[in-house]
């Protein structure tokens, strides 16, 4: 029977092997496209689902999705921010 320091041990070497796969991914997932402020509906909504595609893709928080979101803003959508 495995002690509890070989479990943890177990289990702290899997959760360090998932991390390293993860940052180590075979694919790059794409940048959302700019936002120039363009006033169509269907422009707005496909982009807002781009960048929250992009936020789960990538694991981020909050706060860092709504960085890069500001940092896709162009032309007229940029002085929004």
């Amino acid at each position: 029977m495995s002690s509890p320091k070989d479990i943890t041990a177990i289990v702290t070497a899997a959760v360090k092997a998932a991390l390293e796969a993860k940052k180590s991914s075979r694919f790059k997932t794409k940048l959302p496209e700019p936002y120039n402020g363009e006033r169509k509906t269907a422009v707005l909504d496909n982009w807002l689902f781009a960048i929250e595609r992009y936020q789960d893709a990538e694991d981020l928080n909050e706060s860092d999705t709504i960085k890069l979101a500001v940092t896709l803003l162009t032309k007229e959508a940029a002085t929004w921010w």
